[in-house]
């Protein structure tokens, strides 16, 4: 099932044309911006785990994955 999802995009973030215009109207709109993508992509890459042990499909995180997003967020709204 995990077979075929890849990565798209990459993690920088010059590639990806809407996460780039994402990180403007916020800076315009001088609002906090945490590109969740990157940070999941990283760590799904550095977790040596395929693609498909926290995603559904290409796009759409299944319980692992939303269960890493969850902990994310959890980070980055936590007090420093």
């Amino acid at each position: 099932m995990s077979a075929g999802i890849t990565i798209q995009g990459g993690l920088d973030k010059a590639q990806n044309p809407f996460r780039r215009e994402l990180r403007k109207v916020a800076k315009e709109e001088s609002c906090a911006y945490f590109d969740i993508c990157a940070e999941q992509r990283k760590y799904c890459l550095g977790s040596g785990c395929d693609m498909g042990y926290f995603k559904r499909d290409q796009y759409h995180a299944n319980l692992r994955g939303q269960q890493l997003i969850a902990r994310l967020l959890e980070k980055w709204f936590s007090p420093e």
